[in-house]
């Protein structure tokens, strides 16, 4: 499943369109890797990471260049959200969540439990920059249960809403 994703992100990353979709154009990259999600801010303006090497990569002239702006450690991200070009998440597993408040040139990680648990993060929400969630899974001796946490204070702290069983 993982090759399909990254093969269908490079497509997606490799086919622009420069009429609101009406019409849409080949362009090479240089990317030679799988690429996991993608977030685009605006018309001109977009990132993209790969799957478990940490690389991320933005345009800044609507997808006919891309650059790498950022190198992580080997981490499987999952889901990165922007609020316009300064301030964006990004979460991946296990237990890492980063904030950018510069477009991404620098990222803050951020703990979103103790550290000593190991959680993966699958999926996050952020209504606006200081408010979101973040779900996580975590296995422990009686199985896995899903935890959903929520910041409203741009991370500096996140407190536990619910948790299923």
């Amino acid at each position: 499943m993982r090759i399909k994703s990254g093969l269908l992100s490079i497509l997606i990353l490799s086919t622009i369109s420069y009429s609101s979709g009406q019409s849409w154009q080949q362009c090479k990259t240089k990317i030679n890797e799988g690429l996991h999600d993608i977030e685009i801010i605006n018309d001109q303006v977009a990132l993209a990471y790969g799957y478990g090497t940490g690389r991320l990569y933005k345009t800044k002239n609507g997808g006919r260049n891309w650059k790498k702006i950022y190198q992580f450690g080997k981490i499987y991200f999952e889901q990165i959200q922007f609020f316009g070009e300064e301030v964006g998440w990004i979460i991946g597993s296990p237990n890492h969540v980063f904030l950018t408040q510069n477009g991404g040139g620098k990222w803050t990680e951020i703990e979103l439990n103790d550290g000593k648990t190991k959680q993966d993060l699958y999926g996050m929400y952020f209504e606006n920059p200081d408010t979101g969630y973040i779900a996580a899974l975590e296995k422990g001796s009686e199985g896995y249960r899903t935890i959903l946490y929520k910041t409203t204070n741009r991370g500096d702290t996140f407190k536990i809403v619910t948790t299923l069983n």
